[in-house]
């Protein structure tokens, strides 16, 4: 198993590198009182940049799955800047440009040097 992962793989994002990628960052939240999910947010990045995506994720049938956000690279930096509406351990990447349902391609996606747009949600708690 991969460390902290439960599972017998994860994927480091360092954007431009497929151990599992993503990049720079932008909001609009959502979210529906009946729905699994707390809330939904945009996230765009620039993944042009030297810089890292800074974040592991699993895939999870057709999602990715954040295990954890570094604190250097580009999501940390995201963190910093919408305090409201972070990237954290535990939530669902959905869609990332315009590509859903296929956490594999989606991966790919992501380690590519390019601007990404990635819908990112938040499962309610259970209590």
């Amino acid at each position: 198993d991969a460390p902290g992962t439960g599972r017998g793989f994860a994927w480091r994002i360092d954007g431009g590198e497929v151990s599992s990628p993503l990049d720079a960052l932008s909001v609009l939240p959502s979210g529906d009182a009946r729905s699994s999910w707390q809330g939904q947010i945009t996230v765009k990045v620039d993944a042009s940049t030297k810089e890292r995506l800074g974040m592991l994720v699993e895939e999870d049938c057709d999602m990715l799955v954040v295990t954890s956000v570094a604190k250097d690279g580009l999501m940390d930096a995201w963190n910093q800047l919408h305090p409201s509406k972070q990237v954290q351990e535990g939530d669902r990447i959905s869609e990332v440009n315009g590509i859903r349902n296929e956490a594999a391609r989606m991966l790919e996606e992501c380690s590519r040097k390019i601007a990404l747009k990635m819908v990112v949600r938040r499962p309610r708690q259970n209590c």
